[in-house]
């Protein structure tokens, strides 16, 4: 699937920003990042993973290794891109209370 570093920050985990870079490293492989903010508004790196592909099951599989690393604690919102909340709609739609999937144009 890939490989997945991730930081417990769960007192500041509730609403969080999900996204892909586009294969902008010399592997060719995503990166994924989830990013949300502490008590004083400051971003904060909650865990990011270099993805082999950006198929279904390797969202999931990732969906899964964050909500494991957070405690199984959920956010309350996830922020992200129209494909990455698509691929992953099974387990994200069922397991996270809401979903906000932003196409920037």
């Amino acid at each position: 699937m890939g490989v997945f570093f991730c930081r417990v920050y769960a007192d500041y985990s509730r609403v969080v920003t999900f996204d892909t870079t586009y294969r902008t490293n010399q592997y060719s492989m995503p990166l994924a990042m989830f990013v949300g903010f502490n008590n004083k508004l400051q971003n904060v790196v909650f865990g990011q993973a270099l993805l082999r592909d950006e198929r279904a099951d390797t969202f999931e599989w990732l969906f899964k290794q964050f909500r494991a690393c957070m405690g199984g604690k959920d956010p309350i919102v996830i922020f992200t891109g129209m494909y990455a909340m698509t691929c992953a709609s099974k387990v994200i739609i069922t397991e996270f209370n809401m979903i906000v999937g932003l196409l920037l144009a």
